[in-house]
């Protein structure tokens, strides 16, 4: 029996830890998870000094004006850093993850997911395929990431007029913003739930005016193991989630030259991703008693092979004139494909993606209390998919946008603006088809003396189908559907409100924001049911309809729908035997989702409420910090709809920091999921058939210097 005596705002709470099962340890730290009341005392709380990229503006981040805005620095991303971007984010409250397979999981934000939520790579569209289909990977890498930011409002109408669940922007140091001195970064880890390893390197450095970037990635992962079976009609795959094995390479060099009236920046990035798919139909196992296609059927099912490059610039003049503060130049080009590939490794179907995204972007000098930012952008892609299975005949897309933003910043307000209008045009054997969509935002906060800060915003945003939802028609055996377009369905109109408060002390913080999200002609993948009998249509592969058939039927429709939910976080400091400090974490999320006309029916797959806990404790170059996520069990599924259990996910992690005269090394060792729960994720499409993963053991190790 240990005994620990916390002070607690003015209490001393006497905590004793005794030797108990695992259910029953559960049990104890979710009830102590309830247990705890939240309190106050009016002092200010200490930021990080952290630029907000994302921000056309880019200010610091304790004087930036929107609170719609999550940051993830660079210590917060290794903490949760996992195989995709979905599952790295999946544990901040509001965002979920779609986890097809780990190595394709894309976020969701408020159960909004596909181009809903637009993911930038410094700024610039990440130019995949991957809002088309939840099988597809997101083509980022998470590991060069210095910080992560998660935009709303305003500000999001900067990069698009879909983004009307939010944006997420990866920043890394591929373009240089500054000259800095020689630093190199290198990791290694071991992860056992995969027989995963991890090898990157990331290195900057500058001459004069010149500066120098590169940075490397390669991540090998077997077969994911779980408790039990992933899928009960495959018993011979039991302990393991078949055919989920993944391998990553991806290398990026960048060169830059900065002086005070202008800097210049280029970044090449290749990367290469062969990934599994997990299905749930495998004829081709009758075969597996055969002892020569044994290794074969290891990992028997459909495979992606991904492939792209990715060439960026970047160019910024500084205090150009009395009224321009800067101008901001930027181009990339993206060739991204992807290759479905069958076991005897034909190619089913070739996903072509070829994108140019070009912006130019004017911001003025603060003018009393307002600032002003006008842009151009442009974006032109060719998209094909197309192969033994053709799923999309190819189609040009150009699409023009002009967009102005403005600031106030008063002593006690602030105020921000946003307006966008946005041409798009398809072109295509098919037909050619065009839209036109107007957004607005308004976003407000007022801080007072006391601490407190509260924020309003108000977005309409008009989203256009995607190529796939007008002109798709055919197999997507990845997913397992057959999938029909629909050149009739209307463009979507998001009305989004957002209210909050925040109040910050020295010692502890609490926030809380609520929202209410209604689209009308809500565009989604619906089941198709011709015959009217209640059960979604099964289709062979040229479509024809066959009540056993081996694919789902789909079909691009419009319905209005509904989003409405809140998350909200508490921060304490916690002083343990006046020897510790003691770092807590509460959080909670909520999102409801249904459709508003025909039946007023749920819509599938959106993300349970979940609540959890995170402890860290900090001791001299030692850090322990332990995490607790219970999800709850959804209760609002759509019809047809699998049913998840709730789950409790425990995490704990064991960090050393060795200090040397110029360089560090960070050792740490973690255990993900320690009770080995085996769970499923609501919003996964494939959580039939691909639990989250079991026990996992990780040993990994960085150098500083």
């Amino acid at each position: 029996m240990i005994s620990y005596n916390i002070t607690f705002y003015k209490t001393t709470v006497a905590i004793t830890m005794i030797k108990v099962s695992s259910k029953h340890l559960q049990c104890l730290l979710f009830t102590s998870l309830l247990s705890l009341s939240l309190s106050s005392k009016s002092i200010a709380e200490e930021l990080p000094e952290i630029v907000v990229e994302s921000s056309i503006f880019k200010p610091l981040l304790n004087n930036q004006l929107n609170p719609a805005l999550t940051v993830l620095n660079r210590t917060l991303i290794e903490q949760e850093m996992a195989i995709s971007l979905g599952e790295t984010l999946r544990n901040i409250p509001g965002v979920s993850s779609t986890h097809f397979v780990a190595g394709s999981s894309r976020p969701t934000i408020r159960g909004l997911g596909a181009n809903r939520i637009q993911i930038l790579d410094n700024g610039s569209d990440i130019g995949d395929v991957s809002s088309l289909s939840d099988d597809h990977a997101v083509a980022v890498d998470v590991h060069a990431a210095e910080q992560i930011e998660i935009i709303r409002g305003p500000a999001a109408l900067r990069y698009g007029p879909s983004a009307s669940g939010g944006v997420i922007n990866i920043v890394s140091k591929r373009l240089a913003k500054k000259r800095e001195p020689f630093s190199l970064k290198a990791s290694s880890q071991y992860d056992s739930v995969n027989n995963g390893e991890t090898l990157s390197i990331d290195t900057n450095g500058s001459y004069q005016n010149f500066t120098w970037h590169l940075d490397a990635l390669k991540q090998d992962s077997q077969d994911t193991e779980i408790d039990g079976y992933a899928d009960s009609h495959e018993p011979e795959h039991k302990g393991k989630i078949n055919n989920s094995h993944s391998k990553k390479d991806i290398a990026s060099i960048g060169l830059g030259y900065i002086t005070d009236a202008f800097r210049i920046a280029f970044a090449l990035t290749d990367t290469k991703h062969k990934y599994g798919l997990p299905s749930q139909h495998h004829e081709e196992e009758e075969h597996e008693e055969e002892e020569e296609h044994e290794e074969e059927e290891e990992h028997s099912g459909m495979k992606i092979d991904m492939k792209q490059q990715r060439y960026d610039l970047e160019a910024e003049f500084f205090k150009t004139n009395p009224y321009l503060a800067s101008v901001l130049l930027r181009t990339s080009y993206k060739d991204y494909k992807h290759d479905e590939l069958s076991d005897d490794g034909d190619v089913s179907i070739r996903f072509d993606n070829e994108e140019w995204d070009s912006r130019i972007e004017l911001r003025s000098h603060m003018m009393k209390t307002w600032t002003y930012a006008l842009g151009l952008q442009s974006n032109v892609r060719d998209i094909s998919a197309v192969g033994e299975e053709s799923l999309l005949q190819p189609v040009d897309r150009d699409q023009t946008g002009i967009f102005g933003i403005a600031q106030h910043q008063g002593e006690n307000l602030g105020l921000e603006l946003g307006l966008r209008a946005d041409s798009i045009e398809y072109s295509s054997d098919q037909g050619d088809k065009s839209f036109k969509n107007y957004s607005i935002s308004a976003g407000t906060s007022w801080s007072f003396a006391n601490g407190i800060r509260t924020h309003a915003l108000f977005a309409r945003s008009e989203r256009a189908p995607q190529e796939l939802a007008l002109y798709g028609y055919g197999e997507h055996h990845a997913s397992g559907t057959f999938e029909k377009g629909n050149r009739k369905i209307d463009k979507e109109v998001s009305h989004n409100i957002e209210i909050g408060v925040r109040r910050a002390y020295k010692d502890r913080s609490w926030e809380i924001a609520s929202f209410f999200n209604h689209i009308d002609n809500y565009i989604y993948a619906a089941s198709e049911d011709i015959n009217n009998d209640g059960i979604a249509d099964r289709v062979e592969h040229d479509g024809s309809f066959d009540a056993e058939g081996e694919l789902l039927s789909v079909r691009y429709a419009n319905r209005d729908a509904q989003f409405y939910g809140f998350e909200a976080q508490y921060n304490q400091k916690l002083d343990v035997n006046n020897r510790y400090r003691l770092d807590m974490t509460l959080f909670a999320d909520y999102v409801r989702a249904k459709f508003t006309e025909s039946g007023k029916e749920d819509i599938p797959r959106i993300t349970p409420p979940s609540i959890g806990m995170s402890l860290a404790l900090p001791y001299d170059l030692w850090i322990a910090q332990a995490d607790l996520r219970h999800v709850f069990k959804q209760t609002n599924n759509a019809k047809l709809e699998t049913e998840t259990n709730s789950y409790n996910q425990f995490d704990l992690m064991l960090k050393r920091e060795i200090n040397f005269e110029k360089s560090s090394v960070d050792v740490y060792f973690k255990i993900n999921n320690l009770f080995d729960i085996k769970a499923r994720e609501h919003a996964s499409f494939s959580k039939d058939y691909v639990p989250l993963a079991g026990r996992s053991v990780q040993l990994g190790m960085k150098l500083f210097y």
